[in-house]
C-alpha cells in the first residue's frame, strides 16, 4: 500500500471537486510541489510509478518542465488542473512528473525522443511510454482545445490510449523499434563537414520565415 499524504485527494469516481492535494507535496524540487494541488494523481521518476504501471498494464503518462518554462504553466492551468482531463488520466495512464533540473538524464531522453518522432522539441516535454519505458508517442504543449494547428490535450490522451487498449503488442513492437532507431542516431556514418551540411539544410527546412523560430508548432523562448 502506498504511504499516501495526509488530505490525498484525487479527481476520480468518488471524488469530483476539490480541494486536491496528489503525492507531490512531499518532493523535494519545488517545480513539483507546483504541481501538489492538481487532480493529477501525479508520481515522481522512479521504481514505484513503473511498478504500478506493470501492475495495471498501462501506459506512462510523463511530463517534463521546469520552473522557468512558460509554457509548462499554461498547460499545467488550462488541463493540469482540471477535473475532467485528471480523471482521463488516473484512470487509463500512470502519471509521471518530472523537473529536468532534477532529472536531466529523463530529459535529455525526452529531447532526443521528440527530436525523433516530430523534428522539434520543447518544454513542456510530453512523452507516452509502455510500462517498459518504451517511447509510443510524445509532443510538447497541448492546449485544451484544438488550436495553433493542434489537437486538444484529451482527444490526444483519448487516441493513445485507445490504441493501446485494443492492441497492446502492437503497439510496444513500435515503440521498441523506435527506441532501437534512436540507438543509432549517434552512430550515423558521414565525416563532420557531411554532417554539418546535413544539420544546415535540415534547419533551413524547417525555418519559418514568416513568423520566425523553427517548426509549426508554439514558440519556446
Amino acid at each position: 500500500m502506498d504511504n499516501l499524504p495526509t488530505g490525498y485527494r484525487v479527481a476520480n469516481g468518488e471524488h469530483q471537486n476539490g480541494p486536491w492535494k496528489n503525492r507531490l507535496v512531499g518532493a523535494s524540487s519545488p517545480y513539483l510541489r507546483q504541481h501538489a494541488d492538481n487532480p493529477i494523481d501525479w508520481r515522481t521518476w522512479g521504481g514505484d510509478a513503473f511498478a504500478e504501471a506493470e501492475r495495471r498494464q498501462v501506459l506512462i503518462f510523463l511530463s517534463v518542465g521546469y520552473a522557468a518554462c512558460h509554457w509548462c504553466h499554461v498547460m499545467a492551468h488550462e488541463s493540469f488542473s482540471d477535473p475532467r482531463v485528471a480523471r482521463l488520466l488516473n484512470e487509463r495512464f500512470v502519471s509521471i512528473k518530472v523537473d529536468r533540473e532534477e532529472h536531466p538524464d529523463v530529459d535529455a531522453f525526452c529531447m532526443d525522443t521528440l527530436l525523433e518522432m516530430n523534428g522539434e522539441a520543447g518544454w513542456p516535454a510530453t512523452v507516452f511510454l509502455t510500462p517498459e519505458r518504451l517511447p509510443v508517442q510524445g509532443g510538447t504543449y497541448y492546449p485544451p482545445y484544438p488550436r495553433y494547428g493542434m489537437p486538444a490535450f484529451r482527444d490526444v490522451l483519448s487516441s493513445v490510449e485507445s490504441a493501446w487498449r485494443r492492441d497492446p503488442e502492437r503497439v510496444r513492437k513500435r515503440a521498441r523499434s523506435r527506441f532501437d532507431e534512436m540507438g543509432q542516431v549517434d552512430a550515423v556514418g558521414g565525416d563532420d563537414d557531411d554532417i554539418i551540411t546535413r544539420g544546415h539544410d535540415t534547419i533551413l527546412k524547417t525555418v519559418d520565415e514568416e513568423r520566425g523560430g523553427w517548426g509549426g508548432g508554439a514558440r519556446f523562448p
